[in-house]
């Protein structure tokens, strides 16, 4: 059950046997159009599914997301998805920032391999990564490629409350 518990009307959810716990919202209720799931974010455009699906490379999200028949498209500054329930997303900092600095490497290889292992015990759902290396490969790939490359833009599958779904590695 949901409660408004102050004035700043913080939204909490009563967890079994761990109380009241809080949940945080990246919505952007300061705009006139509520159904901005980032804040600060500007809206693109709207896209087909089949559209999705080929900017998408990832069946298994793709698999998760409603079949509607319309997507909308938002650009946004990548720390304005950043969330307390993302915990991933700093192990992977971490993880990125040691590798091409080559410093502390052999550390944060642990702590991410061991919150893989936690995550999803080396195995994706979609098939594609199966045991500690392949997630490990995959990752130093996309790292090289956007060394090598850079990055200008990509799609980030969000939830209508503006968490990360999943972007790999």
């Amino acid at each position: 059950m949901k409660y408004n518990i102050n004035k700043k009307k913080k939204i909490c959810e009563e967890i079994k046997g761990m109380g009241y716990i809080e949940f945080e919202s990246l919505r952007d209720n300061n705009k006139k159009n509520k159904n901005i799931p980032i804040r600060n974010s500007k809206y693109l455009e709207t896209i087909s599914y089949e559209e999705l699906k080929d900017l998408l490379d990832n069946d298994y999200i793709i698999s998760l997301l409603k079949k509607r028949n319309k997507i909308r498209i938002f650009e946004s500054n990548p720390t304005n998805l950043i969330s307390k329930y993302r915990y991933d997303v700093f192990i992977k900092y971490y993880y990125v920032k040691s590798y091409l600095e080559k410093h502390d490497y052999m550390l944060a290889k642990k702590i991410y391999i061991n919150h893989i292992k936690s995550f999803n015990n080396f195995l994706e759902p979609d098939g594609k990564k199966s045991g500690a290396d392949a997630f490990i490969k995959r990752f130093d790939i996309l790292i090289n490629n956007i060394k090598e490359s850079g990055i200008d833009k990509t799609i980030i599958p969000i939830t209508r409350n503006g968490e990360i779904i999943d972007r790999g590695s």
